[in-house]
């Protein structure tokens, strides 16, 4: 009992001095701070330091909100974080205060005096500022890497005054960032080139410091996968393992867009005279902008596609039999985005019904990149005999070299269709057919067929709804044969009228081949500009958001209608940009909001058809 009296008395005299400590504290002490400091005032240009950001109050405290800097590159995440709360007695009353501390990587990116601008840290409901910060980068001297003879360049004659230069951990790894143009037009095709180069050599290791390293920002291009490779190259006579990445790019609209900075940070280890060694590197490419200039006004026959193309056709026979199907086979190949290449332009062919196009994109080689090609496909069903044309074949594209559009011709195709045996023929829907001759041929005389029983014969007589029925049945399915064949003839003469009316199908089955796409908000976005060139009978290839509201306009569609069709359409843009891909619960709201504008349109456009 007496050893409990003790532990409570030493209890409650703790408790008194925390209070009587706390009873003691400035009532300032509880006011809101920010501070930043820095583990060293001179770095080295590229090599790491750090920024420590330290936030107290009495409130609730933000993340730090770090500044963007041309001098200075943070590594956002912060490297370590803690936090710490206790309870102060002020002026009488107990009050919360929470210390909040980060540490952050950074780098300078070039020599001399630099400063590190303020950091916002948001306690409450109000902004605080750090102070900003000095430091001084120098470019300090790496010590070289001793390199075996053998694996010394042969300098040229040129380079022989820089011959006894040894590389060092500078040298280790470099990155590089490039397009092959920076002056294009809209949906003109920029060659993008990432470029991670190390050090070929014995000793020299880099690691990035990461799982992957994230691409720069292309905010504002349409762009197709990257591909990826691993090569030998020399920089400065010196060998390097390189992994290239090369990447096609497409402006979506005119204006000056900005391929972001590519970074690379990790750790290299070395060799050197002094022995082993090992830096912290922050590698960064410059951003690169590009200039984007529209293209003039289309003609009607635009296929879409902008860049340099050459067109091939073949029919895989000239001569035919009536009623038997042929194929027709036309190639686009050239430089450009394969997704805005539409159809070439068919002419009519009347003594024919012509189906498809199925399309195929076929992917350029290593050895070929940047070209693609794309195959369209037509089923030729010959219908009427003799010596028959297949009219020459238009493709109108853009071509940035002399900035106008320019037209393929494919020269027309001569036929020569056999008319089918009688045997053969073929059997239109809703034609005719005249009937063939028909006799009785008696094969012998002498069978006939033995009749066991005989019953009395009585009439039957049919009641009035069978003979009603019979009598209207013919007519009735001669109508709605006629009704039939009617419309079919018109989906396959009226192609505007075939589009409207297939359109909301068409999507809807976009809609549920989403699943089993590998870019399901690029499906997505396909589903509804086709859509859009469906009802208004235009072509759907390279069509982009900007088109879409010019055609609404056009249209006079309901204020909302046009809002959240292209808000639905601007989200799938952006996801193609960015390197987090959406996740399945925000595509099932936008295929939602998608089918819901889709009907809201077509109901829109029926009433205004009625009226």
């Amino acid at each position: 009992m007496r050893g409990m009296r003790q532990r409570i008395t030493a209890y409650m005299t703790a408790v008194a001095a925390s209070v009587i400590v706390c009873l003691a504290c400035d009532p300032a002490a509880a006011q809101p701070s920010v501070s930043a400091s820095v583990d060293q005032k001179e770095v080295g240009v590229e090599e790491l330091f750090i920024i420590t950001v330290t936030a107290e109050g009495g409130g609730r405290i933000a993340e730090p909100v770090i500044p963007h800097s041309d001098e200075i590159r943070f590594n956002r995440s912060p490297l370590h974080q803690s936090s710490s709360t206790s309870i102060q007695i002020i002026n009488g009353r107990p009050s919360r205060f929470t210390q909040r501390q980060w540490t952050f990587r950074a780098w300078a990116t070039r020599e001399g005096e630099l400063t590190i601008p303020p950091i916002a840290v948001r306690i409450d409901d109000r902004n605080y500022l750090t102070e900003a910060i000095r430091i001084r980068a120098v470019k300090r001297a790496s010590s070289p890497i001793p390199v075996p003879e053998a694996q010394r360049p042969q300098p040229r004659a040129e380079d022989r005054a820089g011959q006894d230069r040894m590389p060092t951990l500078d040298d280790a790894v470099r990155i590089e960032s490039t397009v092959n143009k920076q002056r294009v037009y809209q949906g003109e095709a920029v060659q993008l080139e990432l470029r991670i180069l190390t050090l070929n050599m014995a000793g020299v290791r880099a690691q990035y410091n990461g799982r992957s390293i994230p691409p720069p920002t292309t905010e504002g291009f349409y762009a197709l996968p990257p591909v990826q490779e691993e090569r030998i190259e020399t920089r400065d006579g010196w060998e390097y393992r390189t992994t290239l990445v090369r990447q096609l790019l497409f402006p979506t609209g005119a204006g000056t867009f900005e391929i972001g900075a590519w970074h690379w940070e990790g750790y290299i280890w070395g060799y050197t005279r002094e022995g082993p060694h090992q830096t912290y590197k922050a590698l960064s490419t410059p951003p690169i902008e590009i200039t984007v200039r529209p293209l003039p006004p289309r003609p009607d026959n635009f296929s879409g596609a902008v860049g340099q193309f050459k067109v091939t056709a073949n029919l895989l026979q000239t001569d035919v039999m009536q009623g038997a199907p042929t194929q027709l086979t036309v190639r686009v190949r050239g430089e450009g985005n394969p997704d805005a290449i539409g159809p070439p332009q068919l002419p009519p062919i009347p003594w024919a019904q012509v189906s498809g196009p199925i399309t195929e994109t076929r992917p350029f080689s290593p050895d070929e990149w940047g070209l693609v090609e794309k195959v369209f496909n037509y089923t030729i069903l010959p219908l009427e005999a003799g010596e028959r044309v297949i009219p020459e074949i238009t493709f109108c594209y853009f071509a940035p070299a002399i900035g106008q559009y320019r037209t393929e011709r494919v020269p027309p195709f001569s036929v020569h269709v056999n008319p089918a045996r009688e045997a053969d023929r073929l059997l239109v829907v809703g034609g005719a057919q005249e009937p063939a001759e028909t006799r009785v041929t008696l094969l012998s005389e002498d069978i006939y067929g033995i009749v066991t029983h005989v019953s009395g014969l009585r009439p039957q007589r049919s009641g009035a709804a069978t003979n009603a029925v019979a009598g209207l049945a013919p007519p009735l399915a001669y109508g709605a044969l006629f009704l039939f064949t009617r419309r079919q003839r018109r989906f396959a003469t009226d192609s505007r009228y075939a589009r409207n009316r297939r359109a909301r199908a068409r999507a809807r089955k976009r809609l549920r081949d989403m699943g089993r796409s590998e870019t399901p908000a690029d499906a997505l976005y396909k589903a509804l500009t086709g859509f859009l060139a469906d009802k208004f009978d235009v072509n759907e290839a390279g069509m982009t958001s900007e088109d879409a509201r010019m055609l609404l306009e056009a249209h006079h569609a309901p204020a909302d209608v046009m809002e959240n069709y292209l808000k639905v359409l601007r989200v799938c843009e952006r996801e193609r940009y960015a390197a987090a891909r959406l996740n399945a619960d925000e595509l099932g709201a936008l295929v939602c909001g998608a089918e819901t504008v889709m009907d809201r349109l077509e109901e829109f456009l029926k009433k205004g058809a009625k009226s």
